[in-house]
């Protein structure tokens, strides 16, 4: 090859390696461009940077001319030569300047770790949502349980109370109240009662302390005897047996008209003088109410003879046969009112004196004792028994006598002032149970 066409094809070659570099770093820059107007920057949570490509078209650039970078078409008898494009890349961002490209990345620094939470103070077990600041009262004396008393006092203690409120299942409304709290009687009938009580101070109030008991108005069943002393009875000890129906009762017991005593379920008397003896049991309940009494009359001794029932009975004297004795009340009786007197009536057999000296039948004790009351409005809830009443045994001078035949107090020259006497006593309870009801007596003289 002449050296001047060898010359002019190494020109060639130099300018078109220059044009195909020149394209290059054209497509270089517009590329880099794109990136960096239509490219957006976004932080993942670990604090990557992410670069998210635009969703525009990509711009395509037609270079024109030698300036431009397009290489010159091959000349006659030249084989076009394939532009080599060298090694790929990826441009993050980039500035295009005077035909060079510098590449600068900058990166967000990752933000420091969050620190963790300071752990929350454990508080503890779950506080009682029932809890309270107020201490609850302490009851710490009440009723009896059971009473027959419808009345009641409480006494109770709070530290730190400035003052209380009580309730009671009868007046369910907590109102101030003071320590002790009383209640007058009427104010609980017959039945379970509860009282409640509530300190309060500065701090709240409490929750209310309880006290229950029972009232019982209900009179046990009048004791049977299960044995008595013969009548007559030659020994001078008498012996008595009794029970009744209502479980754990006590006894009282009374021999020709004495006060009532407590006595047991088996009673033995000695050194019983000879004539006519009564001797009479009540039964009292664990509340206690006290029953009717239970009577039984015998001769001690020789002479004399009786029995009992209501509204008269059996007596005794001396000497001879046995004298009857009753009597009756005809004023009506009411809670708290007077007193009716008892005109006691004897009927005797005896003629003579007995050597006495005196004309009849000497009397040396007079004694009455209720046995029953019955009546058409007595119910459980209104009950009416001899423990209603109020009974005055005869106040005159021993001894006395009685006649031949029938004979009174009142005509035996004493005045009613001597007489005995009954009296319904006014209870706080309802007393309907007694309206219209009869009272039975027994009647017994000693010799």
């Amino acid at each position: 090859m002449p050296e001047n066409e060898q010359t002019s094809e190494e020109r060639r070659k130099r300018r078109a390696a220059l044009l195909l570099l020149l394209a290059l770093l054209a497509l270089a820059g517009i590329l880099l461009a794109m990136e960096l107007q239509s490219g957006k920057v976004a932080r993942d949570t670990g604090g990557t940077t992410v670069v998210q490509p635009a969703t525009s078209s990509p711009t395509t650039t037609t270079p024109d001319d030698d300036s431009t970078g397009q290489p010159d078409a091959p000349g006659p008898g030249e084989e076009p030569t394939e532009p080599d494009t060298g090694p790929g890349f990826t441009v993050d961002q980039g500035t295009q300047n005077g035909g060079s490209t510098e590449t600068d990345v900058s990166t967000t620094p990752d933000p420091a770790p969050t620190p963790d939470p300071a752990p929350t103070p454990d508080p503890g077990p779950n506080p009682d949502p029932d809890a309270n600041p107020v201490a609850m009262p302490k009851i710490t004396a009440g009723p009896d349980d059971p009473t027959n008393a419808t009345r009641g006092t409480f006494f109770f203690t709070a530290s730190g109370a400035t003052s209380y409120l009580c309730s009671t299942d009868v007046a369910p409304t907590f109102v101030v109240c003071s320590n002790p709290q009383s209640y007058a009687g009427g104010t609980f009938p017959e039945g379970i009662h509860t009282f409640q009580v509530k300190a309060v101070s500065a701090a709240g109030t409490s929750k209310a302390a309880t006290y229950t008991w029972r009232v019982d108005l209900t009179p046990p069943p009048a004791p049977t005897f299960e044995k008595t002393p013969d009548s007559p009875n030659t020994s001078d000890t008498a012996t008595f047996e009794m029970t009744d129906a209502e479980k754990e009762v006590a006894y009282e017991c009374s021999l020709d008209g004495v006060e009532y005593t407590s006595c047991k379920d088996v009673v033995q008397l000695e050194g019983l003088a000879p004539g006519m003896h009564t001797f009479c049991v009540k039964a009292i309940d664990t509340a206690g109410n006290s029953s009717a009494p239970s009577c039984a009359t015998w001769q001690e001794g020789s002479g004399g003879g009786g029995g009992s029932g209501g509204g008269g009975g059996g007596g005794g004297g001396s000497p001879g046969l046995p004298y009857t004795i009753g009597g009756a009340i005809s004023t009506p009786l009411r809670p708290g009112g007077a007193a009716a007197h008892i005109n006691v009536t004897f009927s005797s057999p005896n003629a003579g004196n007995g050597g006495s000296g005196v004309n009849g039948t000497q009397v040396s004790n007079l004694v009455v004792a209720i046995t029953s009351v019955t009546g058409p409005n007595i119910t459980l809830s209104r009950p009416c028994t001899a423990a209603d009443f109020a009974l005055t045994q005869f106040g005159g001078a021993y001894p006395f006598f009685v006649p031949f035949g029938a004979s009174s107090l009142s005509s035996l020259g004493f005045g009613p002032g001597t007489w005995p006497r009954v009296q319904l006593i006014n209870r706080p309870t309802n007393q309907d149970g007694c309206k219209g009801a009869t009272i039975h007596f027994s009647y017994a003289g000693t010799s």
